[in-house]
């Protein structure tokens, strides 16, 4: 997810039918490395053989893999009549292409075959490496998924083994027509409601305009922004300015958490299902099992639990090209606008040095920061709390 927005919000053609992944041996487990200290949790695996870097994400109803996948070749794409090669297009109606197989394979028996294929250029870019795939909801669909960010791994097991871990606080869920699984939370002392689970969000929490309506949570924050980009009917893509805020406490699976980023904004296209969405900055707080099958998840407790979220500490958002950092948005009241940044502006230079990877993620409140511009003026930026 880039911005408020899982990756979803991102891809630009979808095209083919849904299929089950090939199932495990009953009682059968596989183990698989992966790696949570990103925005999102990506994993190995091999697609026609190729090794590659995918994300997990059960709130994507299916599989995909990226339209320009450089080690096996641009996806293959035939109009059904005339059999003539198409070239890749986000206008490109879905009912006139059919695409070759990709198989995401995870190990020698377990694999997704698939017929879905976007741009999944903004979760490379989110994750700072190349990503060529997303592992969705048929690997969940007949299986127990372990996410064990603690150790590092993930474990498959066939559909029958579904016993509570040791220690493990069991939470029911409510399934939905459109494969997402809700559920209950509660915020400040308010009343609880569901919220759509989603390991592939990177926003902590989201919640529709009509619900924070409801809940009084409009006009009693201060007012901030950020930029996300959404996706609209056909592949469409638009960037939309969000409104975001903190919460003094947030109740999911018996613990409490304070002081959490929030935001405001219309839920992904076809989150149909639910008024919020819980993502991964919350759920990577436990180690989980998921048996989806049965509607149900366990929680088990971690250290993890008691970090303090991540905030923009700023007001600038970036994207990286090669000359340098270029701002995308500036937050209302945030330490950025008033010392006078705007869109467009290129950063060349933070403290004298080029930018690293994180750009200026993992600033600290009250450093000052002298950042260069393009062309040569530097200016000073200290960041600070501002929602």
């Amino acid at each position: 997810m880039t911005g408020a927005l899982s990756r979803r919000t991102l891809m630009a053609l979808a095209f083919g039918a849904a299929v089950a992944p090939r199932a495990l041996a009953q009682g059968r487990s596989i183990v698989i490395p992966l790696s949570g200290d990103m925005p999102q949790i990506v994993l190995p695996v091999s697609i026609e053989g190729r090794q590659a870097m995918a994300v997990l994400d059960n709130g994507a109803p299916v599989s995909w893999v990226d339209l320009s996948y450089s080690n096996v070749g641009p996806l293959l794409m035939r109009d059904p009549s005339t059999g003539a090669v198409l070239t890749a297009s986000a206008n490109a109606p879905a009912e006139q292409i059919i695409g070759r197989v990709r198989r995401i394979r995870l190990d020698s028996t377990l694999q997704i075959p698939t017929l879905q294929a976007g741009d999944l250029s903004g979760v490379s870019g989110a994750n700072e490496r190349r990503i060529s795939a997303l592992v969705g909801m048929e690997l969940f669909r007949d299986n127990v998924v372990d996410v064990d960010l603690s150790a590092g791994s993930l474990t498959v097991t066939s559909g029958q083994a579904g016993e509570a871990p040791e220690g493990g606080r069991s939470l029911d869920l409510t399934a939905s027509a459109e494969s997402k699984h809700l559920v209950e939370i509660a915020v400040e002392d308010l009343p609880p409601f569901k919220a759509i689970v989603d390991l592939g969000s990177a926003t902590p929490l989201i919640l529709a305009p009509k619900l924070a309506a409801r809940l009084g949570l409009i006009g009693k924050r201060t007012p901030a922004t950020h930029l996300t980009t959404m996706a609209g009917d056909g592949g469409s893509r638009r960037d939309v300015t969000v409104r975001t805020g903190s919460l003094a406490r947030v109740r999911f699976a018996g613990t409490e958490f304070t002081d959490a980023p929030f935001d405001v904004c219309e839920l992904p296209s076809g989150e149909a299902a639910g008024e919020a969405l819980l993502g991964l900055p919350f759920l990577s707080r436990f180690d989980l099992r998921f048996d989806l099958g049965r509607n149900r998840m366990w929680v088990l407790d971690t250290p993890r639990a008691n970090i303090a979220f991540d905030r923009n500490l700023t007001g600038l958002q970036t994207a990286r090209t090669p000359a340098g950092l270029r701002i995308i948005h500036v937050a209302d009241s945030s330490p950025a606008l008033a010392a006078g940044f705007s869109v467009n502006e290129v950063i060349v230079a933070i403290d004298g040095g080029l930018p690293g990877p994180r750009g200026l993620q993992g600033a600290h409140a009250g450093q000052v920061m002298s950042l260069t511009l393009a062309g040569g003026p530097t200016r000073n930026l200290t960041p600070a709390r501002f929602y």
